[in-house]
């Protein structure tokens, strides 16, 4: 039960996060600009890292998030792409209307 638990609650997040990739816009300080250009980090990977983050330094949870690949983007990168989004995107999970 909890494994269904897990996985149920796993899936209906990445259903959200799909649903809000639709249109990052809605979340970005400058729409049409931010999050537009192929990243390292796009708007899809930047949620699951953010959401995935467990405390540990930014250079570990980047390294483990990535599998220690050298490709990796940089503190600096995941710091440019936080800047670029609004504070109503972590609420809008708490708020999604969502039915998984």
């Amino acid at each position: 039960m909890k494994k269904h638990f897990i996985s149920a609650t796993r899936r209906s997040l990445f259903d959200i996060i799909s649903l809000l990739n639709k249109d990052p816009s809605l979340f970005v300080k400058s729409p049409g600009k931010d999050f537009t250009r192929k990243r390292k980090l796009d708007f899809d990977t930047f949620i699951k890292f953010t959401l995935g983050m467990s405390g540990r330094s930014m250079n570990k949870e980047i390294l483990d998030f990535f599998d220690f690949s050298i490709k990796a983007p940089s503190n600096s990168a995941y710091n440019q792409q936080r800047s670029k989004v609004l504070p109503r995107l972590l609420n809008s999970f708490f708020t999604s209307s969502h039915q998984g």
